[in-house]
C-alpha cells in the first residue's frame, strides 16, 4: 500500500525517512518517482561546529561570546564531533571546571581536558562513515548540509543565505 501511494500520490506531501544505514532500506522505497531525493547528512563542518559550540554553551548557561577569541581552537578541538558530542563535551568541561576551580565558569583549559575524554563516533565508526560517504557520491545523494557554492546558494536552495566561517 505504501509503495502504491508513494508512486501515485497527487497531494503535495513531503515524505521524510531517516536511516543510519542506507543499504538497509529496500531499493523500491528509494526508486525515482517515489522519492523526491535522498539527502546525505555528514558530520558538521567548521562553521556548523562553531555554531553548535555557541548553541550548547548558551544552553548550558554560559556566555558564548566569552569564547569568541578562542573559537578557532575550540572548532579544531571538536573536529569529527557530532552536535550531540559537542553538547556532551561542554557538559564534561563544566564538570571538570567545578572540580578544578572555584568559580562556575568554564575555561578553554577545561574544554581541552574534556575533549580528550570523548572518542567521536566518527572515529569509532570510521569504516561505516567512509562507506556512507562513498555511497553518497556513487548514488548522487544530495548534500543536506549548508554548504554554499560560489553563487552563495546551497545546492537546490536558491534562497539560502551564504554563511562565512567567522572564527574571530
Amino acid at each position: 500500500m505504501l509503495l502504491t501511494w508513494m508512486q501515485e500520490r497527487k497531494s503535495e506531501v513531503f515524505v521524510v525517512m531517516t536511516a543510519n544505514q542506507i543499504n538497509s532500506i529496500p531499493p523500491e522505497l528509494l526508486r525515482s518517482g517515489r522519492t523526491n531525493g535522498v539527502w546525505f547528512v555528514d558530520l558538521p563542518d567548521e562553521v556548523q561546529r562553531a555554531e553548535a559550540i555557541r548553541i550548547h554553551l548558551k544552553k548550558a548557561g554560559r556566555k558564548p561570546d566569552m569564547f569568541d577569541k578562542d573559537m578557532e581552537k575550540l572548532v579544531a578541538l571538536s573536529t569529527n564531533f557530532t552536535g550531540a558530542e559537542i553538547e556532551t563535551w561542554i557538559g564534561e568541561a563544566i564538570v571538570i571546571g567545578f572540580d578544578t576551580h572555584e568559580d562556575s565558569d568554564i575555561t578553554v583549559v577545561d574544554l581541552e581536558a574534556a575533549a580528550k575524554e570523548i572518542t567521536p563516533i566518527a572515529v569509532l565508526m570510521k569504516t561505516d562513515i567512509d562507506a556512507a560517504r562513498k555511497l553518497k557520491v556513487e548514488r548522487h545523494f544530495k548534500d543536506a548540509s549548508i554548504c554554499h557554492t560560489a553563487t552563495g546558494a546551497a545546492p537546490g536552495m536558491s534562497k539560502a543565505k551564504p554563511r562565512k566561517l567567522d572564527l574571530s
